[in-house]
């Protein structure tokens, strides 16, 4: 059976400091695995214009070999149901995410 979205995710906001969640959950057979990236940051070697570059790059190059998978850490989550939890939320978190199930 193909995989249909039982949760799909969809544009969240939330304040700095915040826990956000953004569900993405699916359902097939065999059970799809669900996998998270997230766009990669354009480096700048001045650290104070990486701030400022972030809304201005953010849009650019917009392709999927821009994405890294996300692992699980203290600070960001991959829950076993699918959805991900970013916990105290701050401007390097502002990007685009990716989820997908995969069998």
């Amino acid at each position: 059976m193909a995989p249909v979205w039982v949760k799909e995710p969809k544009d969240v906001e939330t304040v700095a400091g915040k826990l956000v969640v953004i569900d993405c959950q699916a359902k097939g057979l065999p059970e799809p695995q669900i996998r998270w990236k997230r766009m990669e940051m354009i480096e700048n070697k001045l650290n104070k214009n990486l701030i400022e570059n972030l809304d201005e790059n953010k849009n650019k190059n917009d392709k999927l070999d821009n994405y890294k998978t996300i692992t699980s850490n203290a600070h960001i989550q991959i829950l076993e149901n699918g959805s991900l939890i970013i916990r105290d939320v701050n401007k390097w978190d502002e990007r685009k995410y990716i989820c997908s199930g995969k069998f």
